[in-house]
């Protein structure tokens, strides 16, 4: 089988926005990520079942960052460490995947290890804050009405929240009817009212 699309994690990159928004950029001299996306199962077996039967419940999201102590590249992570707004966290398998990375809001913790034989490194625990997702690389252009209805192309990947529905085009374009909305990355909702994107669902 062809391992063209394989990949090697020196293309890895970890991107953070400290204030919570979409807006991540790039973390300096990180070597290092993981993400742990489980869900726990409960077995909810009856009588006369043939097979264990279980529900899938709910999804964990956290994981480990890691890499090498810059005096001014580090700061932002030890700042969100001892701070109390949970950051955006943007973890990209490899640059060679355009726009495809897990991303979603999540609380950090930071450790930072010295030793007199070796180089100062941190390392790092992120846990989920809210709804995580997969992004694919297509950028939504339109959203269709429903409740809640879904962004166009298939396979789009949702927009981060309002502001980043500027553009984006209605369908339909008249003003969405009661209870009419999509659901955006922030788990916020947004629909269309004839003119604009609105925060909310359709009135």
């Amino acid at each position: 089988m062809a391992a063209t699309l394989r990949r090697h994690g020196s293309k890895g990159d970890v991107l953070m926005d400290p204030t919570g928004g979409s807006s991540a950029v790039h973390v300096a001299s990180l070597n290092g990520w993981t993400a742990d996306f489980s869900r726990e199962a409960v077995d909810v077996t009856a009588f006369l079942d043939t097979t264990k039967v279980f529900l899938q419940g709910t999804m964990t999201a956290q994981g480990t960052v890691k890499g090498w102590w810059e005096a001014i590249g580090s700061k932002i992570l030890f700042d969100a460490a001892f701070g109390d707004v949970a950051v955006f966290l943007k973890l990209v398998p490899s640059t060679l995947d355009t726009g495809v990375a897990f991303s979603g809001p999540a609380n950090l913790s930071m450790s930072i290890e010295v030793a007199v034989d070796g180089a100062v490194t941190v390392n790092g625990t992120w846990s989920g804050a809210g709804p995580w997702s997969l992004g694919t690389g297509i950028v939504a252009t339109g959203a269709t009405a429903g409740t809640p209805g879904t962004f166009t192309p298939a396979g789009a990947d949702t927009p981060a929240n309002l502001a980043a529905m500027t553009g984006k085009t209605a369908n339909p374009a008249t003003a969405w009817t009661t209870g009419q909305h999509v659901v955006l990355g922030d788990a916020s909702k947004a629909y269309w009212n004839a003119t604009a994107w609105v925060a909310g669902q359709a009135a």
